[in-house]
């Protein structure tokens, strides 16, 4: 936090600022390249049968939605 609040000639930046967890969801390369945030730790992800689901059903969600986008694109109105 220290890190982004002191930084110079930045005038917007939208960064991730968390723990170098290995398989987290979220990139930090931006951060590291605009702040120089260097994490100095991390932990496993934790990932449950609930998660797991969630994303499957979001994956189901979207691949829906983008057949019905495609379907949509395609018809004269």
């Amino acid at each position: 936090m220290e890190r982004a609040v002191l930084a110079e000639g930045i005038g917007f930046a939208v960064l991730n600022l968390m723990s170098d967890n290995p398989g987290m969801r979220w990139d930090i390369e931006t951060t590291r390249q605009t702040i120089g945030y260097a994490p100095a730790d991390g932990a496993a992800p934790v990932v449950t049968e609930t998660i797991k689901q969630d994303e499957r059903v979001g994956h189901e969600m979207r691949n829906t939605i983008e057949r019905l986008d495609d379907l949509l694109r395609q018809r004269r109105w």
